[in-house]
């Protein structure tokens, strides 16, 4: 039987994420925050073998995205 990783919420005013916790902020794939940190639009960390990534970044990155429909 495999171990269940609990999901924490995401603290608002954490100054970073784990890149799981971001790509589930997003609503996108693991693999895509990885390519995000590599084209270099999401600024991420080391921290010995973590990866941080910074929540301002990740909040700018979604301000970017194009709004749909007639809201702005």
């Amino acid at each position: 039987m495999t171990a269940v990783k609990a999901i924490r919420p995401l603290d608002p005013n954490a100054l970073s994420a784990s890149p799981e916790e971001a790509a589930r902020f997003l609503s996108v794939h693991r693999r895509t925050v990885d390519r995000l940190i590599a084209d270099r639009i999401l600024k991420a960390r080391k921290a010995g073998r973590r990866v941080l990534v910074d929540m301002a970044s990740i909040r700018d990155y979604y301000e970017s995205l194009p709004v749909i429909g007639g809201a702005q």
